[in-house]
């Protein structure tokens, strides 16, 4: 009696078999055997890229013995990742990112995110930014999306109009909200007789309405906002 040839196949390739996948079935090559696949291939292996059964026989050339194998293949559906319309923001701004189509969602890089595996996180980004959103069904097959959110100069700052420095740790500087968003600003601040009583390039909340170390007088001052690279002036008064 002889033995039969070896007919075992084996699959390499993507886990789960979804939608675009492709797997290689291969059998034990052997140079004495013959193959054939219920799809007519010869070889020992072949590319599968659909749903249904694959049947191999293998012939032993020198003995006549043949041996038979099938396995049979479910190509899963995957989902349609969504990650929501490309979004324009100004700078300290945040949005809220819409994701959809699956099961969980792992939006990358994590920068500026509240929660990189919630379907709708909060993004406070610091500069323009691409999140790609991948999106896994109960199958186990995933998509990915993208969207982009860019940040524009929009010069949007919240400007306190009020300094009681008196050491009561309320409105003890003059405070600008936002403007760390735009380190290359320019900042003046003048009396109503025009004598500037401070300056700062690169503002960052710290002037106590002193003038070389002493408190100026009460009054209402005019201050001058610019930013290097662009036209924009913004002008007021903060009260002392």
């Amino acid at each position: 009696m002889h033995p039969l040839p070896v007919a075992q196949i084996t699959s390499v390739g993507a886990a789960p078999f979804c939608t675009g996948d492709t797997l290689t079935l291969t059998v034990p090559a052997d140079t004495l055997n013959t193959y054939l696949w219920n799809t007519g291939d010869t070889l020992n292996a072949i590319m599968a890229d659909t749903s249904g059964t694959f049947v191999i026989t293998v012939t032993d050339t020198v003995t006549g013995c043949t041996a038979v194998d099938s396995v049979t293949l479910n190509l899963l559906t995957p989902p349609v990742a969504d990650a929501g319309l490309d979004s324009t923001i100004g700078f300290g701004q945040s949005i809220v990112l819409n994701g959809n189509g699956g099961a969980t969602y792992d939006w990358t890089p994590y920068t500026g995110l509240s929660d990189h595996n919630a379907e709708d996180p909060t993004a406070s980004p610091v500069a323009t930014i691409t999140y790609t959103l991948l999106v896994t069904a109960s199958n186990g097959c995933s998509d990915t999306d993208q969207v982009t959110i860019t940040l524009i100069q929009d010069f949007n700052l919240q400007i306190t109009n009020l300094i009681t420095a008196n050491g009561d740790g309320r409105n003890d500087t003059w405070v600008v909200s936002g403007i760390e968003n735009y380190p290359e600003n320019e900042v003046h601040i003048y009396n109503r007789n025009g004598m500037e009583v401070y300056t700062a390039q690169g503002y960052h909340n710290e002037w106590n309405a002193t003038y070389n170390g002493q408190q100026v007088p009460d009054g209402t001052y005019i201050y001058i906002i610019k930013f290097t690279g662009s036209d924009v002036v913004l002008r007021g008064a903060v009260t002392v």
